[in-house]
């Protein structure tokens, strides 16, 4: 069970403090619930019973420095989880969201920014569905990094990027070629390897 000041994520609501854990009483039925804060979006509170097992365990520890600095130097060696089929994708990402799954989630965002660059070369753009969710993807990952990393959130994407750059060089064990950057976090060299 999470504690009063506790740091959770809450479903699509991000990186949430909890302010109090206490029993209020809505339509007549006295509960215990977790009272949440949106660090982002402060003028927002979240109701979280306790006791309902659906809605709080949409609630997830967030992760420790080390930890995201881990799954950034992984996610260079990891394969595409790129799916043919808009509704293979749709569930697949929803799925994702869901889970909280961020090496998932940072996997989605490389491979959507990779797939909209490709498309805007030919005059092309992201489907609708895959758009909302490459942004609901980066703005979960960038309020959570900026928040375990303590950069503020305005930095976060170019430090990523930048963090990312790094990774790939040293994980390649190769001489950095010229890179470009598409979006957020996928980076593709623009030249072959050697």
């Amino acid at each position: 069970m999470f504690q009063k000041d506790d740091i959770v994520l809450y479903g699509t609501h991000s990186v949430c403090r909890i302010q109090e854990v206490s029993e209020l009483n809505f339509n007549g039925k006295p509960a215990v619930y977790y009272i949440l804060k949106p660090v982002y979006r402060e003028e927002s509170t979240i109701f979280v019973p306790v006791d309902n097992s659906a809605l709080s365990g949409k609630m997830h520890a967030v992760l420790s420095p080390a930890e995201a600095n881990r799954l950034l130097d992984l996610l260079p060696n990891e394969p595409s989880c790129w799916l043919e089929g808009s509704e293979r994708r749709k569930e697949h990402y929803k799925r994702a969201l869901a889970d909280c799954d961020r090496l998932e989630l940072l996997k989605i965002v490389r491979d959507l920014h990779r797939q909209q660059k490709r498309l805007v070369s030919r005059g092309r753009k992201l489907y609708a569905a895959d758009e909302s969710t490459l942004r609901e993807a980066e703005r979960l990952l960038c309020d959570e990094f900026a928040y375990v990393l303590q950069i503020q959130r305005s930095q976060i994407e170019r430090w990523i990027r930048s963090r990312l750059q790094k990774a790939e060089i040293k994980n390649t064990d190769r001489k950095p070629s010229v890179y470009e950057e598409i979006g957020m976090i996928g980076l593709e060299p623009t030249t072959s390897a050697m």
